[in-house]
């Protein structure tokens, strides 16, 4: 009995052991498994990645060459279109520009000498911008400067410091002024200036850009031997709305290219460009070149950049201030009073700063807005008056002006352009009282009424 219950027992350890064996088996067969699976998934996951980045390195490298391929193409054009924009700027601009190099050779071994035109913000051969606000006087600013040009000196300076140079013949293209106006206002002093022309309104026909740039071709080509030229361009504003935008894009083109061509041939091109200030500009602040009236990529090629504006309580003074130039002090503001002469011309009287910049007077404060040059509102009759009464020494001209709504400027042009200013003079040079003898208005005959007639008779 104790034998076979020994058998039993060995018999159930065994079996035991044996279970505990295969469980273990099995579980080691299980976790071998686990770890081939999980090492299977590793590997797919691995080589998912791998493929996955050379993809996406695929897709880079096809994406890059498509970008070059597509800069390359527009490279391609861009230089295309520059080439025909170039042929096509001025058909026979490329033909002249040879022909003027071939009859205006640069001097040998000669460096182009940098100067200034009378004027230090004047650079010759180079573009100059003006910027001013309507009727503040741009047009009697720019023609002073090209009578001083033609002379070679500036009778009233506007400048701190200014030169002297050889008389330099100036031409200037005015699209606001016909050509009546012209000889009305500034023609018995213009007509001596033998080196100044002036082209009105009514010279232009058809393209104005055309017809300037063959202007100053034909001006240029007739040039002698070291005779530069200055180009003034009032307004540029005006030429820019009288025309397609693409001819005003070759237009500055084509002009830029013969202002370098000149200075290669020691007969140096320079340019004046006058602009419209925009309807936002504020006067009586700094301009910046935002300031301008259209696009403001006009002034990118200029070397200085000027503008024109209103002294604060002062109508008979203005600001010249600068936006851009080129080794001048930029922060500099200039005060220049109007002076009484035919044409109206201005003079530099000291340094301004930034509270003296104004705005246009108001009507309020006074009768009417008084134009440079252009008599308003006052009848022949009352100018005589008024004229008389100034040389017999009865009335300043500012008490004048200030009754008369106008500039006393206004009343001499008055006066000058109905042939009676010499008679005029005689009489009161005689000291008479009267206007009768000669030019059939006796004073005590205007029916003025009021204070005009008042003081006519006092």
């Amino acid at each position: 009995m104790g034998g076979l219950a020994l058998l039993g027992l060995g018999t159930a350890i065994g079996w035991d052991l044996w279970k505990d064996w295969r469980a273990g088996k099995k579980e080691d067969k299980k976790e071998k498994k686990e770890q081939e699976t999980n090492q299977l998934k590793e590997e797919g996951k691995r080589q998912t990645n791998q493929m996955a980045e050379e993809q996406k390195r695929e897709t880079n490298r096809q994406k890059a060459e498509l970008q070059k391929e597509i800069a390359d193409h527009r490279a391609e054009i861009r230089q295309r279109e520059k080439a025909e924009k170039q042929t096509k700027t001025d058909p026979g601009l490329e033909d002249w520009l040879q022909e003027y190099k071939q009859t205006h050779p640069s001097g040998v071994g000669e460096a182009p000498k940098m100067r200034n035109l009378i004027f230090p913000w004047m650079t010759e051969g180079y573009d100059i911008g003006l910027i001013a606000p309507t009727d503040c006087g741009k047009t009697t600013f720019v023609l002073q400067v090209a009578m001083a040009l033609t002379k070679g000196t500036c009778d009233y300076p506007i400048s701190p410091q200014e030169d002297t140079i050889k008389p330099i013949r100036t031409l200037v293209f005015s699209l606001e002024q016909n050509d009546v106006e012209i000889n009305t206002y500034y023609g018995d002093v213009l007509a001596k200036q033998r080196l100044l022309t002036i082209r009105g309104e009514e010279w232009f026909e058809g393209n104005p850009t055309a017809q300037i740039l063959e202007e100053i071709q034909r001006e240029m080509m007739a040039a002698s031997a070291g005779e530069g030229m200055v180009v003034i361009i009032d307004n540029f504003t005006k030429l820019v709305s009288d025309s397609d935008h693409k001819q005003v894009e070759q237009f500055c083109k084509s002009l830029d290219r013969m202002r370098h061509a000149s200075t290669q041939t020691g007969n140096p091109l320079t340019v004046l460009k006058v602009f419209h200030t925009n309807k936002d500009c504020r006067t009586d602040r700094r301009f910046t070149e935002k300031s301008i009236r259209g696009d403001s990529k006009y002034l990118y090629e200029t070397r200085n950049v000027l503008y024109l504006t209103y002294y604060k309580g002062d109508n008979d003074k203005r600001i010249l201030g600068f936006i851009k130039w080129k080794y001048g002090n930029k922060r500099q503001l200039w005060i220049l009073q109007l002076v009484n002469t035919t044409p109206y011309q201005s003079r530099y009287v000291g340094p301004g700063k930034a509270k003296d910049l104004g705005t246009p007077p108001d009507e309020e404060d006074e009768p009417q807005k008084r134009k440079v040059g252009r008599p308003e509102g006052i009848s022949l009759e009352k100018a005589c008056l008024f004229y008389m009464q100034n040389k017999i020494g009865k009335r300043q001209t500012k008490e004048i002006e200030k009754e008369a709504g106008v500039k006393w400027d206004s009343i001499y042009k008055r006066i000058q352009r109905e042939g009676l200013l010499e008679t005029l003079n005689e009489e009161a040079a005689e000291g008479g009282t009267e206007c009768s003898g000669k030019t059939g208005w006796g004073l005590g005959q205007i029916n003025l009424g009021g204070q005009v007639q008042a003081t006519a008779n006092a």
